[in-house]
């Protein structure tokens, strides 16, 4: 590697989460290099480009926060031992992934939420239990919610936007294919803004989203108070906007 190569290596190591949400530009501006300094640096790390490498990058922090360090056994445990255990490693998680979390999409995901006059909740194989989780949780709150279980009827219901909706799309892979033709169905009306959720930020799903929301690491919790936060900040500005 070249001196100027090495700098962009050296800025990885040191500002891993910063690499991980920025640009090209940035990470050139901060190793004092040039954008095609940065590409050719990846390579040289044996990328194929800079997304490949931010997309290991955020892989990186999302194993982070399910490492835990290791606890050694004192005798049986208490059902209370095992909840208090359980319970820290929840949320020393949940910390971590709120670190990893992109601020500007989370900010840009809430006011589309917000301002939506109906949400279509998108999930399928795993990641159904946690968008009918959501969609409940819009429910309850007394927002106009459709989120049909049967991968067929997404897609049709998709199909059909009669209105701008907003879509929220959850697949912890990215690459559900179902939800993928759901969403493909209702970008095509052109009446659906989509927000995508997914545990990798190198997947369709983020890809064809117009807001991303990555959750690194794949803990269903993580993914599941990601959704919650994303609801609870939208009903506070919602009514706020009434209240104003």
């Amino acid at each position: 590697m070249t001196p100027s190569e090495r700098r962009v290596a050296e800025v990885c190591l040191e500002r891993s989460g910063d690499v991980a949400w920025g640009s090209v530009a940035d990470l050139a501006a901060r190793s004092r290099t040039s954008s095609a300094t940065v590409v050719r640096a990846c390579r040289s790390l044996g990328y194929a480009g800079f997304r490949h490498l931010r997309g290991a990058l955020l892989e990186e922090l999302g194993a982070s926060a399910r490492e835990s360090p290791p606890r050694r056994q004192v005798g049986p445990a208490s059902a209370a031992d095992v909840l208090r255990s359980t319970f820290a490693d929840m949320s020393e998680g949940l910390r971590k992934t709120l670190g990893a979390l992109d601020p500007v999409a989370v900010d840009r995901a809430v006011r589309l939420l917000a301002a939506a006059d109906v949400v279509l909740v998108l999930g399928n194989g795993r990641s159904a239990p946690l968008a009918m989780a959501s969609a409940a949780l819009f429910v309850q709150a007394g927002r106009r919610t459709q989120a049909p279980a049967d991968a067929f009827v997404q897609k049709l219901t998709a199909s059909r936007l009669l209105r701008p909706n907003v879509v929220l799309a959850v697949s912890c892979s990215g690459q559900n294919p179902s939800t993928l033709d759901a969403v493909e169905a209702a970008r095509a009306t052109g009446r659906a803004s989509v927000v995508g959720l997914s545990c990798r930020a190198e997947s369709a799903l983020i890809e064809s989203s117009d807001i991303g929301i990555v959750v690194p690491g794949g803990e269903p919790v993580s993914v599941l108070a990601t959704l919650m936060s994303l609801q609870i900040a939208s009903f506070s500005l919602t009514t706020e906007s009434f209240d104003g």
